[in-house]
């Protein structure tokens, strides 16, 4: 159990990658060439194989040779190039992972994100305090203590798949390096939202914000506009939520505050009313911020003094009703171990439309190890109830 405490990257990679940049496609078409040899029974070397992509191996080969020379466990491993697969410097996958996460919403709200981690990462929570008491001249203050407890995060695997014809692979680098990057990272963070919010903790999956045992939970009050029993998520009921915070202690300066919610519950918020007075039709009334017809997320946060963001995949739980996510995301840890891998294949079948081979097609499949946990469920609050139907409001 032990942090990342062994850089494995390749000194002056960094340098060499910024005079002749790592292509993808000459990489993936590389282990094409490897793969098809091997199936159809032919023997190829790796620079026959990679002879349009020397660069490419290079830094490959000084990777694996210096990650299988640290005295790591062997369960560690994710493959190896015989196998198809070949793992990537940090310094190459990072270009993927970044674009992953600059497609995950989640990932916009100041999360704590912990990257290059070797094994089980084992991070101290604080569960009580120390308490004050007054004493009088020559006592001593009552004995009391700080409680700790653990949580740990552990490597959970997900894998991206995507399918390229072999005629995309022997296009030029710029067009097809960022097709098949963009394929990949898209993949990987629809997969990572998911889990991020909805894991289950279960077989497979992280335990996802939404299935967190330890935050706060709020009903919201807020009516619609009608007076029927549905509710909207109102301004009102996001401030209620981060006095809760203050309450408990938990909104304080050097937090990243905000709220996550399905794009519904923002634009409810953004057309938000204000009854005149009591007899006034229910359809009637001034906006919240009389002088904009219709607030932009800009207004909205300024009034708030918070982030906020929308993603779809925050769970309607019951019929047209969702859950919204507010508070101290820097409490919300995600952790990314260092290992990208990559492997491919010609002939492999997907078990619905037929196969590679069949197809003309190159199968790329990448996996990457990550966990999430919340350190300090005080420092969230999910509210439940919040209408995504426009007809109720």
């Amino acid at each position: 159990r032990q942090m990342c405490i062994r850089d494995r990257a390749i000194p002056g990679l960094k340098e060499e990658l910024k005079k002749n940049p790592f292509s993808w496609t000459s990489f993936v078409g590389g282990m094409y060439k490897m793969a098809r040899a091997a199936h159809s029974g032919v023997s190829i070397s790796l620079e026959r194989a990679f002879e349009e992509a020397g660069h490419e191996l290079e830094i490959v080969n000084g990777y694996m040779k210096k990650r299988n020379a640290e005295p790591v466990n062997k369960s560690n491993y994710a493959s190896d190039g015989t196998a198809g697969g070949y793992l990537i410097p940090e310094e190459v996958s990072n270009e993927v992972i970044d674009m992953t996460i600059a497609n995950m919403p989640i990932m916009t709200m100041g999360v704590t994100r912990i990257s290059g981690l070797v094994g089980d990462l084992p991070i101290p929570k604080k569960t009580g305090r120390s308490t004050g008491y007054m004493v009088g001249e020559n006592e001593a203050p009552t004995s009391s203590k700080v409680t700790y407890g653990e949580a740990t995060l552990r490597p959970h695997k997900a894998g991206a798949f995507t399918k390229q014809s072999n005629r995309l692979v022997h296009q030029s680098r710029g067009v097809s390096d960022r097709i098949i990057m963009q394929d990949i990272s898209e993949a990987l963070a629809l997969l990572f939202e998911t889990q991020l919010i909805n894991g289950t903790g279960t077989n497979k999956d992280v335990l996802g914000l939404l299935n967190q045992t330890n935050i706060n939970t709020f009903t919201n009050s807020g009516v619609d506009r009608t007076n029927s029993t549905s509710k909207r998520f109102t301004i009102d009921d996001a401030a209620q939520m981060l006095m809760k915070l203050d309450v408990a202690d938990e909104y304080k300066p050097g937090g990243s505050y905000g709220f996550l919610m399905r794009p519904e519950v923002l634009w409810g918020m953004k057309r938000e009313r204000i009854k005149q007075y009591s007899g006034q039709p229910a359809g009637d009334g001034l906006p919240v911020m009389a002088m904009n017809l219709l607030m932009n997320n800009a207004v909205l946060e300024n009034q708030l003094g918070v982030k906020l963001a929308t993603s779809t995949l925050v769970t309607k739980y019951t019929g047209t009703l969702s859950k919204v996510i507010g508070g101290n995301w820097k409490q919300f840890y995600v952790a990314m171990w260092r290992d990208f891998v990559v492997k491919v294949s010609d002939v492999a079948g997907d078990g619905s439309t037929g196969s590679a081979f069949t197809q003309d097609q190159m199968y790329i499949v990448a996996f990457q190890e990550f966990d999430c946990n919340v350190m300090r469920g005080a420092a969230f609050t999910t509210a439940t109830g919040c209408d995504t139907d426009s007809a109720n409001w």
